[in-house]
């Protein structure tokens, strides 16, 4: 069993549409049941403009993936943080494909925000403003965020029967990604330091940007990955934009649109990237539903470092 954390803005709408492929590919029932389709690697890889909806191959119930939902409850087994409710607040109300009253575990956000700043994310803010309503703890709770997002991680790792490790999703770039996310890495390794810590990281273009300190917060974020992470699926905002322009060309091509419309949004990028991170931590359905296979964090790592040892020997 995994848990998902996902923090600061970037985090939590990649998790969005992280959450909406998982609604798409087992399409969750009001009975707990799931009706799990086929859906081709290469349709989600070409799914622009929005959430990826599955292909109505092989109707089949399933029960509800113990790895990604409660059982009892279409809960998602995720802790959503930041520094500034709009993102969470717009994930929760508006849900996700799938899911209309789609509710993460979990969620903790702030009012102050982070300034894009590491330092700040790191060590938070010096004055706090009172936590909005709809989070999950009382409004006048005055603890840290990571304190709040330890909490919430010990009570889904008791929620299970075998816990392996938690999957991390932020940016290097802003504040609250780069340094509220080392913080609450540092205190998973201190905690829980025989289990797995895997990070999906998006770094920000080092060409361009919104924000001249986006480049520091990566390098010290960097490094605490270095040090703490097992493992880092890396994703570049660069190759993120190429890659969704390529198939958006192809995809106009293909029905004789006018290909000059070659602007990519950035709801296509974090399903782009929401995508790639599905094939990776997804569970491996084959054919019968007792012989599902939920991610392995040891897999992964086995399998990364035989791939990059060819290179290094």
């Amino acid at each position: 069993m995994s848990v998902h954390v996902h923090v600061g803005q970037c985090g939590n709408q990649v998790g969005a549409a992280y959450w909406s492929l998982a609604a798409a590919s087992c399409d969750v029932q009001p009975d707990n049941r799931s009706q799990c389709d086929t859906v081709s690697s290469q349709q989600l890889r070409r799914g622009l403009g929005g959430p990826t909806t599955a292909v109505n191959a092989s109707k089949k119930a399933l029960p509800l993936p113990r790895h990604l939902f409660h059982p009892s409850s279409r809960v998602a087994r995720c802790i959503m943080v930041d520094s500034e409710p709009k993102v969470v607040r717009a994930v929760c109300e508006a849900g996700v494909d799938g899911l209309a009253n789609f509710q993460p575990a979990h969620t903790h956000v702030e009012q102050a925000g982070r300034g894009n700043n590491w330092a700040m994310g790191y060590y938070g803010p010096r004055l706090k403003a009172p936590a909005p309503a709809f989070t999950s703890l009382a409004v006048d709770d005055r603890r840290e965020l990571v304190e709040l997002v330890m909490e919430s991680l010990r009570r889904e790792i008791e929620a299970v029967d075998c816990y392996q490790g938690s999957v991390v999703m932020h940016s290097l770039g802003g504040g609250t990604g780069s340094g509220l996310g080392c913080r609450v890495l540092e205190s998973m390794r201190d905690t829980y330091s025989k289990a797995y810590i895997v990070t999906a990281s998006v770094a920000p273009s080092w060409t361009r940007g919104d924000s001249p300190l986006q480049n520091y917060n990566a390098v010290l974020t960097l490094r605490c990955l270095q040090e703490i992470a097992d493992a880092v699926i890396y994703k570049d905002n660069d190759e993120l934009l190429r890659t969704a322009a390529y198939w958006k060309a192809v995809a106009q091509e293909k029905v004789g649109t006018d290909s000059m419309n070659q602007r990519v949004s950035l709801v296509e990028m974090n399903s782009m990237a929401a995508t790639d991170l599905a094939g990776m931590l997804f569970p491996l359905a084959l054919g019968d539903s007792s012989l599902n296979r939920p991610f392995d964090f040891g897999k992964l790592l086995h399998d990364s470092w035989v791939g990059a040892s060819r290179y290094l020997l």
